[in-house]
Order: C-alpha cells, then structure tokens, then sequence
C-alpha cells in the first residue's frame, strides 16, 4: 500500500513501472499513484505515459483525470525492447 511518505522523493525519478495482472487493477494503481503524487506537488505526464499489455486478449483504455494513456505494442524499458506478444526477438 502506497502511503504520502512513499511518495516524497519522486520529484527526480524518471521512469515508473506500474504492473498488474488485470486491467482494472492497472487502472486503481493508477489512480492512486496520482492521487498520491498530487499530495506530493507531482503530476504523471499523460503524454510520455504508455500502456502495454502483454499477451491480453482485450485492451481497455486506462485513464488519468479522465485523459486516456496511449496503448502501445512496443516500447524500450531501461535499455531492453518490451513487446505486447511476449517475445525477446527484438531486443536479441
């Protein structure tokens, strides 16, 4: 559980990983790591947030302050190629 403690020395970070095995628990994560970064004089940048699913059926469109996060299928995480289908070619 998050608490406003937590919280304080995000104002230097620059990369968060927020992972959930289904969506509506993505979303309240979310939810509540901006709620908290409020609390801390913070935002969550809407338009360098992206959204991965992995090996989903279904995507829904996750939401900060009623602004929806782009889905991607691709992205590079710390140097490594992370892919919607699960597999390491890529980043081979």
């Amino acid at each position: 559980m998050f608490s406003k403690l937590d919280l304080e020395d995000l104002d230097f970070a620059d990369d968060l990983a927020v992972i959930s095995p289904r969506a509506d628990l993505l979303q309240e994560k979310t939810d509540r790591l901006s709620s908290f970064a409020k609390m801390t004089g913070l935002s969550v940048n809407t338009t360098k947030t992206k959204v991965i699913y992995i090996s989903a059926q279904k995507a829904r469109n996750i939401t900060i302050n009623y602004e929806g996060l782009e889905n991607v299928n691709e992205f590079t995480y710390l140097g490594s190629v992370i892919s919607s289908d699960n597999v390491a070619g890529k980043d081979i």
